[in-house]
């Protein structure tokens, strides 16, 4: 689900030089708290990992300052001090942070999958971002010839700026389904100037891994639901302006 999120980190790192997955200190190196953290990292510019041993189901966590979201049900938390995060075996502590932008797709089990045309963009209210959103054929090197697709995405203040695209590689994403996270109450929405439809939904980041899964035996959720507001977008080439209040 998490692949459109991925290459395109993989694309910005291949051009900025910056890891994946990387130290805190690169993003809060002025924070004199996270150099007693040895044991969580950034995967991307927007989520936070907080892995801890398996033998235990509570997890010690230090968010930087800021507002940070659980990534499994969008409780906020306040940066800037130590939380304690519920940790059990099948759920690894995660958050993003506040103002992110993260693309997502139908779960797919392999590459070779087909992972529909919707393009799931998840938008957290309270900061701002740019998101520099990138395909191409994944498989030779024909990006350097122009086949790539790519696209700035930019959040903040209730809107969401689509820019044109470039390139001339043809995304496999016909729609996208803006997912509006820590926004309460939203009145209404427009696409470029005009009246668009939203839908209330019952979203689930994770889902259990099997039926039979030999962990969960008494049926629990231990990943749990949020209920949430979106607005589905038709893409097109040129800029989209995509407003919601």
């Amino acid at each position: 689900r998490l692949l459109p999120y991925l290459y395109a980190a993989f694309y910005a790192s291949a051009e900025s030089g910056l890891p994946v997955v990387r130290s805190l200190a690169i993003d809060y190196a002025h924070d004199a708290a996270i150099y007693d953290v040895a044991d969580q990292y950034f995967f991307g510019d927007a989520i936070l990992v907080a892995p801890l041993e398996s033998t235990k189901d509570i997890a010690r966590v230090y968010l930087p300052r800021g507002t940070w979201y659980d990534f499994y049900n969008d409780r906020k938390e306040k940066g800037g001090q130590q939380i304690y995060a519920e940790a059990p075996m099948e759920r690894l502590p995660l958050f993003v942070k506040a103002g992110s932008i993260i693309p997502m797709q139908e779960t797919i089990s392999h590459t070779g999958e087909d992972a529909g045309e919707v393009l799931y963009i998840h938008i957290y209210a309270g900061g701002t971002a740019r998101f520099v959103y990138y395909e191409d054929d994944g498989e030779t090197y024909e990006n350097e010839k122009g086949q790539y697709y790519r696209r700035v995405f930019e959040h903040g203040r209730g809107r969401l700026v689509l820019g044109a695209t470039e390139g001339k590689y043809a995304s496999k994403f016909k729609r996208a389904k803006v997912y509006l996270h820590g926004y309460g109450k939203i009145k209404g929405a427009r696409i470029d100037g005009k009246g668009a439809t939203l839908t209330k939904e019952t979203l689930r980041q994770c889902a259990k891994l099997a039926s039979f899964d030999p962990l969960d035996k008494e049926d629990r959720d231990p990943y749990g639901a949020i209920e949430i507001t979106a607005v589905e977008v038709s893409l097109r080439k040129r800029e989209m302006v995509v407003e919601w209040n």
